[in-house]
């Protein structure tokens, strides 16, 4: 496997392309270290962070709930109306 700082666009083209593959985190295994790269990992290829909020409702890792972080508004960042894309609408012809 290449290193990441050789070939940068393949890494963002894989993030881009598998950003809805499903992850699955075996919690007994979760470290405090796995979660910090998981979230550098989801910061760098612009990957939603939102689901990783569930990790935080366990007492574990209640830490991750502190507005200090630099992830939390992405994390816990409710959407609004405002946020989400606007629907396309068909133009009458």
């Amino acid at each position: 496997m290449p290193e990441m700082g050789a070939h940068p666009h393949l890494f963002a083209c894989a993030a881009k392309q598998f950003s809805s593959v499903p992850l699955v985190l075996q919690e007994a295994r979760l470290t405090r270290d796995a979660i910090f790269d998981l979230i550098a990992l989801c910061r760098r290829y612009q990957i939603p962070m939102a689901p990783l909020s569930q990790i935080a409702k366990k007492e574990r890792f209640a830490w991750l709930n502190d507005e200090k972080w630099y992830w939390y508004k992405s994390m816990f960042q409710k959407t609004t109306e405002a946020d989400k894309p606007s629907k396309r609408t068909r133009s009458a012809a």
